[in-house]
């Protein structure tokens, strides 16, 4: 296969991706550019489709109808745990360094979203073709469109095909999805294509050429082409009127020649004027330098005053799409347009969380010991520390940073930093809110080293449930696993606000299950079931490592038998051995 590519196409691609929107379509077979077969494909064939069909499959198609279709719901839960376990290509770690206006895709995992969440940049993750975000272009909030579903959809609706006519069906919408590109490049950008397979992806020829005629020349860039999307006719037709420009190299390869090169910057936060950052406060408006807030956001989030800016109104359609992805997404990642529209139900352990905040906030001295929220997966901890930055930075006294879940640790030198910076101008306090989920101890020792920076905080930590004997250091608030009756009503008559219908469903699963927060939230609303699972699963590792951690310190009584163990420690026998000539083996 000969393809050449020239500088000047090259060039003329970096300008566009600069200039114009930049947009991203990943084919299903992006998974394999890297190891040259489908990790997740080839594992979901194994188990799933018939013998015959594993060692070959290079298309998505051996799932339909196959052995998974009789279980959806476990084979949905059994592919995202299949999926979490693998690793972000690095090829696309690359690709993701550039702040793209959006990505559309056709595989049905959510690999490919991990890579592109940074410090700088959240995603949102959209699934149907009825909601149009209000900001598509946003390089800030990426846009991550599922064109037929994802193994992890909230809804049944999200989810990926299982059956050839679910697949027929969901079809209509993905390419009612992608038909939105021309609109979404405009003729000044640029749509680039990688891990696209042709007619073995379920996006095919016949349904991508014609949106892709509708760009202009010079406009859309597939790379690493196969011998067979070279050969296609259709394909050459467009090649031809200059509208395709094929290139074999991997698009990773090119971005980073446009980076050496300096036409194109790679991991850099783009420098947009509407999120140049600045906090109000009571007195004064402090305005945040580059560096400072690049430095910052490496380690968390900046509630700035774009943040706290009233969302446009929406139908009663949309509200209802926005809230439920709200509740599918914020349990990882705060949505804070979401908190301005009221989706946050508030349950009555926020109150006294947030009047401790408040005392020590406006106390005269520094913070010495973290608040703690703890409790059980599932009991609105992350939505409520989400609540509670979002309240305190809307007073517009205080500034507010948010951390949130990760597996790298936040440097207390790029805390202190920003705390220094806005007590330099005038700010008596800063509140930390970090939802970690993590021992106390590292909340414990976060404080102390910025108290002994000199610096003024008050920091609130998440942690899974703690038993009262085990409370040391720190303010300890339980979100309590259970709904009082109160609770119950507030609950219906908020769901209310958004689906009249769930009122009654609330009731039966209630009645059905309980007054367990979680059972009400698993049951009733069917888009928080993917976030209370993986929580389930975070809350078993870490009971599990506190188990072993805690096995390595206990100390084995001298004394043989449970009455002898009883008697030793009323201090009624002494500590030496009894019988000490029978052994037990233990």
């Amino acid at each position: 296969m000969q393809l050449s590519t020239s500088v000047s196409e090259d060039r003329e691609l970096y300008q566009r991706l600069v200039r114009g929107p930049a947009f991203l379509l990943l084919g299903q077979g992006y998974l394999s550019l890297q190891s040259k077969s489908d990790p997740f494909l080839s594992a979901v064939a194994k188990k799933y489709a018939e013998t015959s069909s594993v060692p070959n499959a290079q298309s998505y198609d051996v799932i339909l109808n196959s052995a998974a279709s009789k279980d959806p719901s476990a084979a949905f839960a059994w592919m995202q745990q299949r999926a979490e376990r693998i690793a972000v290509p690095d090829w696309l770690q690359i690709v993701s360094g550039y702040a793209w206006n959006g990505v559309f895709s056709s595989a049905i995992e959510d690999v490919w979203v991990r890579g592109f969440k940074s410090e700088w940049r959240e995603v949102q993750m959209l699934f149907d073709d009825k909601y149009k975000p209000l900001d598509p272009r946003n390089r800030h909030r990426l846009h991550c469109h599922f064109l037929f579903g994802s193994v992890s959809g909230p809804e049944r609706s999200d989810q990926a095909p299982l059956h050839k006519f679910d697949w027929l069906k969901r079809k209509q919408i993905a390419v009612s999805l992608a038909r939105r590109l021309p609109e979404l490049v405009s003729p000044m950008g640029a749509l680039v294509i990688e891990g696209y397979r042709g007619n073995d992806d379920w996006l095919n020829l016949d349904d991508l050429l014609p949106i892709l005629d509708e760009l202009g020349e010079g406009q859309t860039h597939i790379f690493s082409v196969s011998e067979e999307l070279v050969r296609d006719s259709y394909i050459e037709l467009l090649r031809n009127t200059g509208k395709v420009v094929l290139h074999q190299e991997s698009l990773a390869s090119c971005l980073t020649r446009g980076d050496e090169a300096g036409f194109l910057a790679l991991g850099e936060r783009p420098d947009d004027h509407e999120h140049a950052g600045s906090i109000r406060l009571e007195k004064s408006v402090i305005l945040l330098p580059k560096e400072v807030r690049n430095q910052v956001l490496r380690s968390a989030t900046i509630l700035d005053d774009s943040t706290m800016l009233e969302p446009s109104a929406l139908s009663e359609e949309a509200l209802y799409r926005e809230f439920r992805m709200f509740l599918s997404e914020s349990s990882s990642v705060p949505i804070w347009s979401g908190y301005s529209r009221g989706f946050a139900f508030v349950r009555p352990f926020e109150q006294h969380l947030h009047s401790e905040v408040e005392s020590q906030l406006r106390g005269k001295s520094a913070s010495e010991r973290p608040i703690i929220l703890h409790g059980q997966a599932g009991t609105g901890k992350t939505v409520s520390l989400g609540q509670l930055a979002f309240n305190i930075r809307k007073q517009g006294i205080f500034p507010v940073l948010f951390i949130e879940r990760k597996s790298k640790r936040p440097a207390s030198f790029d805390i202190a930093t920003f705390c220094k910076f806005v007590e330099d101008r005038d700010a008596s306090c800063t509140l930390v809110v970090w939802d970690g989920m993590i021992d106390v101890q590292q909340y414990d020792d976060l404080l102390q080293t910025l108290n002994g920076l000199g610096r003024k905080v008050v920091l609130v930590g998440s942690s899974y449930r703690i038993e009262r004997n085990e409370q040391e250091r720190g303010l300890f608030i339980e979100a309590s696993a259970k709904l009082t009756a109160d609770e119950v009503k507030s609950l219906k008559h908020f769901l209310a606000r958004f689906d009249s219908s769930l009122n009654d469903l609330v009731d039966r699963e209630i009645k059905r299950w309980g007054d367990n927060f979680l059972v009400a939230m698993y049951r009733s609303l069917p888009y928080t079931r993917a976030a209370i699972r993986h929580g389930l699963e975070r809350e078993v590792g870490f009971t599990v490592n506190r188990m072993e951690k805690r096995s390595k310190t206990v100390k084995i009584a001298p004394v043989a038998g449970t009455m002898a163990h009883a008697l030793w420690k009323a201090g009624l026998i002494s500590k030496e051995p009894i019988l000490e000539n029978v052994s037990d083996e233990i």
